[in-house]
């Protein structure tokens, strides 16, 4: 103790000695040299933005929901005009056996709409030529021109449109399912990286608790030695501290492998990243919902397994309706007006003839074997049934996992006060058994034991605070604060 003292009052005079210049040059080196000893933090928004760039599942779910957008544009060309040819050539008999040779041409376009009813126009040439020699009535050759303007009405089957209706559900089903899927994709990536996180900062978390036991283990063994060489201090204090200091650096060894393994899944996902990177604890709840129900409302509204529900029950809603109009009979309207010229030469003279013409006609057709549709339809109504029952089911668990995150968010945050509080008790009663200690009033085992109270505390409160970083990081990415908003 005498000689420690002795040490002391040496270096402090040697201080005194040191001239100004050389403290001024110190003071340079240690501003110079302060950022090169800086830590880089890579903090958990960062982390997952970098994964998200760099892993390819976002992409190909980008390109994805690209071709399902492009799906529904082919959906909605259905609803364009179709253009329509034909020409021909045609030998046969008339009605009074004359061999006839007949040319045709036409050409037409056909719009499907939106409620089912269906607009056409058509134009045609068609011309007749006998080989009769006799005498005839009828013109030889004769040529016909028309143009005609038809509009469907369908009155019972297919009325509504109920097939494009389906296309276009089927179209909008796979535009929310790749958007539902991108979204899944981020969201799984941020959990993988906050699980991977979360394991770095747990070891963080040791090693830094490890080195200040070995730092205070140190300073320990430093005084045993110390009061070895003064013959106060017996060889068992020595033992004792030898030994614990051992099994420190192994578990700092271990440590250290540990946090490389994690390091190395780290970069997996994110890229390249420093060696010397550190991580810290997530604590950012601004924007985080302040009660349960509207974590549960929010992360509802946007998550990507009840997002692809409710659009494969739309498709499967109108995918019914599809069916059960097929059972129905068809009974369509057609109203027909246009315009038709005929020209020739008979025994008469010319023929040269324009007349408008018009009509109204009905078409009907009877299904004999409806099975194979009422199957349809109850298949349908099965699926729809089993969608309802998957969606509640995994609503169910949802709510029970939020709750479950938001409740032990809670908890952890009036847990770490308490902590906090134990690790000031423990940190004054290491002070006070150290003081005894080295007044020896007390022996070495209680200076251990209060040594790893003071480390056990340190490492409660610290694993605490990261635990509550774990469920507020999972409840943000679930409520996309990373994807929309990193910071």
């Amino acid at each position: 103790m005498l000689l420690y003292i002795f040490t002391r009052k040496i270096f402090a005079r040697f201080t005194e000695n040191v001239n100004r210049h050389n403290l001024l040059l110190l003071v340079l080196l240690e501003i110079v040299c302060a950022p090169l000893n800086a830590e880089e933090i890579l903090s958990l928004p960062q982390a997952i933005q970098m994964a998200l760039q760099y892993r390819s599942e976002i992409q190909s779910a980008k390109l994805s929901s690209e071709r399902a957008e492009l799906g529904l544009s082919l959906t909605e060309s259905q609803l364009g005009w179709q253009a329509n040819a034909s020409a021909g050539w045609k030998n046969s008999l008339d009605l009074f056996g004359q061999p006839t040779a007949q040319e045709s041409l036409s050409a037409g376009m056909v719009k499907q709409q939106r409620n089912g009813n269906e607009i056409s126009l058509q134009t045609s040439y068609q011309k007749d030529h006998s080989d009769a020699t006799g005498v005839s009535l009828f013109p030889n050759p004769v040529e016909s021109y028309g143009m005609s303007l038809d509009y469907r009405i369908p009155l019972q089957k297919g009325s509504d449109n109920l097939a494009y209706g389906y296309a276009e559900a089927q179209s909008k089903m796979s535009i929310a399912i790749s958007a539902a899927q991108q979204r899944a994709s981020a969201e799984r990536i941020g959990e993988q990286v906050i699980s991977i996180y979360h394991h770095l900062l747990d070891l963080q978390i040791q090693r830094l608790e490890l080195q200040h036991a070995i730092e205070r283990t140190r300073k320990l063994e430093e005084f045993i030695q110390e009061n070895s060489r003064l013959g106060m201090a017996e060889k068992r204090d020595r033992l004792s501290v030898q030994a614990r200091m051992a099994a420190q650096h192994a578990d700092e060894m271990l440590l250290q492998r540990e946090w490389r393994t994690q390091f190395l899944e780290l970069e997996r996902m994110v890229g390249n990243i420093r060696d010397t990177v550190k991580v810290k604890d997530y604590d950012n709840i601004v924007g985080l919902p302040s009660t349960l129900t509207a974590v549960i409302r929010q992360v509802m509204s946007r998550d990507a397994v009840i997002a692809s529900n409710n659009a494969k029950f739309s498709a499967a809603e109108s995918l019914l309706q599809l069916n059960r109009d097929k059972q129905k009979d068809q009974l369509d309207l057609v109203v027909s007006v246009g315009n038709e010229t005929r020209r020739g030469q008979n025994t008469s003279g010319v023929l040269d003839r324009n007349e408008w013409v018009g009509g109204l006609r009905l078409e009907y057709q009877l299904p004999l074997d409806r099975r194979g549709a009422d199957a349809r339809t109850r298949q349908d109504l099965i699926e729809l049934d089993k969608i309802r029952l998957d969606n509640r089911g995994y609503e169910a668990d949802l709510k029970n996992l939020l709750k479950q995150w938001f409740q032990e968010w809670r908890i952890t945050t009036a847990t770490i006060k308490q902590y906090r509080h134990r690790k000031s008790i423990e940190d004054l009663r290491y002070k006070e058994v150290k003081s005894r200690y080295l007044q020896g009033r007390t022996d070495i085992r209680e200076m251990l034991d209060a040594e790893e109270s003071l480390s056990t505390a340190e490492k409660l409160l610290a694993r605490e605070e990261a635990r509550r970083s774990l469920v507020l990081a999972l409840l943000s990415n679930r409520i996309g604060r990373f994807a929309v908003n990193p910071e």
